[in-house]
């Protein structure tokens, strides 16, 4: 699937010299995706220190590094707030900017004179799936409008009857998992999101 975790599964063994094929049962790179325009990569911080706050925090400089270097036209650098959702929110920031897990090029309050009042990331990404998807994808053999019916070892049966093999398969269907036969699927809820956009001159 050529969504943004499938295609950056197939950057990653491209990145190490594999032969990777992508099925997709869209007509090109996102289309059977969420179809967003933009997706926003910030990150997701823990006041106490342990060994899940550190990972997240890897996870995000990583992320950052990692859409970057796809260009500029896929990932641009953007303040992004945070603002928080109810009192116990409020004293998380609080306690998070007295001792701020990233340095303040990269994290600060969003209103100076009152450290509860949500965070600004100074170092968030939005990237562009539309540029993003494709630069993701290169080097790796495309196969749209193609469907996965079954998966067994080291084989994949289409939809169309076809069948490829492969020494790897690696699934990025989502929701899709549990249409797939030869797959084990946990239980699934789907959960909507909503993005809203709106033209802006501020600087």
């Amino acid at each position: 699937m050529a969504n943004t975790h499938g295609a950056c599964a197939a950057k990653s063994f491209l990145a190490r010299g594999c032969a990777v094929t992508v099925i997709d049962k869209g007509a090109a790179p996102g289309s059977a995706a969420s179809g967003n325009p933009l997706a926003l990569v910030m990150p997701r911080l823990d006041a106490a220190d342990g060994a899940s706050a550190r990972g997240f925090i890897e996870a995000y400089l990583f992320a950052r590094r990692f859409y970057h270097a796809l260009g500029p036209a896929a990932a641009t650098p953007l303040d992004a707030i945070h603002r928080p959702r109810g009192e116990k929110e409020r004293q998380r920031f609080a306690k998070l900017l007295a001792d701020p897990p990233l340095d303040e090029a990269l994290l600060g309050p969003f209103d100076p004179s009152d450290p509860s009042a949500g965070l600004r990331h100074s170092g968030a990404v939005a990237v562009k799936p539309s540029a993003a998807l494709p630069a993701l994808l290169d080097g790796a053999t495309l196969r749209f409008n193609a469907e996965a019916a079954s998966i067994g070892e080291g084989r994949i049966r289409l939809a169309s009857g076809e069948t490829l093999t492969a020494d790897l398969v690696i699934v990025c269907a989502g929701m899709g998992l549990g249409g797939i036969d030869g797959l084990w699927a946990p239980p699934m809820a789907g959960r909507l999101g909503q993005l809203e956009a709106a033209p802006s001159s501020a600087s």
